[in-house]
């Protein structure tokens, strides 16, 4: 299917030399997931349809047991790692930022980084340090979005952190004690940043140098769960409780936002409409980490296996072009939910070898990327 580039953006293309469209991200590799606990992020993906990437472990440097290489956040292609890495899997190219420094009015706040890269427009990538409230930040409520926000803001292009001027658009702000991050997407041209207490999701437009808190849809609860994520038409809401699945879609108009509801399902019905497929895990947590220790990998592998898998549904992430959505069900096997067909597919086994010997109790995924390979 040939892609079509309206002139505004061959130009901006021209401009810039990035004329390699099939190097633009355009389609999906895999998933990278970060299971509580584990130094790497595993990579899940479907080795029959998908080039296989390095292992990071490989060429990012890190701290054998001590150093995380998790990924934090993910925007066209380039991955953003604990220890202020950004990596392009596909090309093996990777770079370290510095950390900002503080004003020390900023110490009642903790700092979430996230990655906007847009190889329309530029080759360049840019690191938006987003502050929330925590527990220990503040003992009293506070105003939150306030009026304005300096944001710190890395930019490639010159190699350094300069100050960003924000000001609070639409509704006023809500007095809160506490606040804290989750997943963010970047879309036409705004960074939408959630976060979880209150359910609100911060829309940072980088045209304007406005921002504006929007609201949760009004049919969910308080401390429902929900999870950010971009797809086929545009910025998305999911919620996966008690097996019910509800998708929601964010229209904008004429400086409104409002959550639509887009789709509904009942997922413990669809498991009788099992479809396989065979992706697999990189393991890399395992040939890295664990691997010569006392463990006899096909034993715990079995074990694993055995293991009942009709626990809960834990969401992964939006596929970026098409009505699918990923699933995790009791952390042992990914699926995919086709929205249009109402189809679940079992897609493999996404278990790390040896996770339950080291872990105990703990096991859980923290964060899960949906990564679509660019090969600028």
């Amino acid at each position: 299917m040939a892609l079509g580039v309206c002139k505004a953006w061959r130009a901006v293309i021209d401009a810039h030399r990035l004329l390699r469209v099939d190097l633009l991200p355009f389609s999906l590799g895999g998933i990278f997931i970060n299971f509580n606990g584990q130094v790497f992020s595993e990579y899940f993906f479907e080795p029959s349809t998908t080039p296989t990437i390095s292992l990071m472990s490989n060429y990012v440097p890190h701290s054998t047991r001590s150093g995380r290489r998790n990924v934090e956040s993910h925007c066209n292609g380039l991955l953003l790692l604990s220890g202020n890495y950004v990596v392009n899997p596909a090309t093996r190219w990777w770079a370290q930022f510095p950390t900002p420094l503080r004003p020390e009015s900023s110490n009642k706040f903790s700092y979430r980084n996230y990655l906007v890269f847009d190889p329309i427009l530029s080759p360049h990538y840019e690191v938006f340090s987003v502050p929330y409230i925590s527990y220990h930040g503040l003992t009293e409520e506070s105003e939150w979005p306030p009026s304005s926000c300096t944001l710190q803001v890395f930019s490639s292009s010159t190699g350094g952190w300069e100050d960003r001027l924000f000001v609070r658009d639409g509704e006023d702000a809500e007095m809160v004690s506490d606040m804290f991050l989750r997943s963010a997407v970047y879309y036409r041209r705004a960074l939408y940043v959630r976060y979880y207490t209150p359910n609100i999701v911060l829309r940072i437009s980088l045209l304007d140098g406005k921002y504006r808190a929007i609201k949760p849809p009004s049919d969910t609860q308080i401390n429902e769960i929900l999870s950010l994520g971009k797809s086929k038409d545009g910025v998305y809401l999911a919620s996966v409780g008690s097996e019910i699945l509800r998708i929601w879609v964010l229209v904008e108009s004429c400086g409104q936002t409002e959550w639509l509801p887009k789709y509904r399902a009942d997922l413990k019905w669809k498991l009788r409409e099992k479809l396989r497929s065979s992706w697999v895990l990189q393991d890399v947590n395992y040939y890295n980490e664990y691997n010569g220790l006392a463990i006899d990998k096909e034993e715990a592998e079995m074990e694993a296996r055995a293991e009942n898998d009709h626990g809960p549904f834990l969401f992964l992430g939006f596929h970026p072009f098409e009505e699918v959505v990923f699933l995790s069900r009791s952390l042992r096997w990914g699926v995919a939910y086709h929205l249009t067909s109402s189809k679940l597919q079992y897609l493999g086994y996404q278990y790390p070898t040896g996770y339950n010997y080291f872990i105990a109790q703990c096991e859980d995924i923290t964060d899960a990327f949906p990564y679509t390979p660019c090969s600028m």
